[in-house]
């Protein structure tokens, strides 16, 4: 089974919505949230081979809610999860949220979870 329908959730960061835009030109199936189509430090309202391409779900729900998981969960093979940065001013990360969304990704029959973090060292330097 190939693995052509991506779920796009998390942070909405610079490179998740370059992700998006690469996924969509290469015809793979995808549902984001909204924060990753309206970018405005890389693409305008106006990148309407985005925003208008068939192959694009918008979802508005956060895959966190447990309730709402499986309904936006359904049909997608890959989840490509951001996480939010974290710094070592600000060390939260909520660990038991995170484990039970990679629980419910499999009940729902996920075969790819990809977890992409950052950890920011602004300052660290100065």
């Amino acid at each position: 089974m190939k693995l052509r329908n991506i779920l796009i959730t998390g942070n909405p960061t610079y490179t998740g919505a370059v992700l998006v835009r690469k996924c969509l030109k290469a015809r793979y199936t995808v549902k984001a949230q909204e924060g990753y189509l309206y970018r405005n430090d890389i693409f305008s309202f106006s990148d309407k081979n985005t925003i208008c391409n068939e192959n694009l779900s918008i979802i508005d729900d956060d895959p966190g809610n447990k309730e709402k998981f499986k309904e936006i969960v359904a049909g997608s093979n890959v989840i490509i999860y951001f996480a939010q940065t974290v710094s070592e001013h600000d060390s939260k990360f909520d660990y038991d949220a995170f484990i039970a969304m990679v629980d419910n990704a499999k009940d729902c029959g996920v075969q790819r979870f990809i977890y992409v973090s950052s950890y920011s060292v602004n300052n660290a330097l100065c």
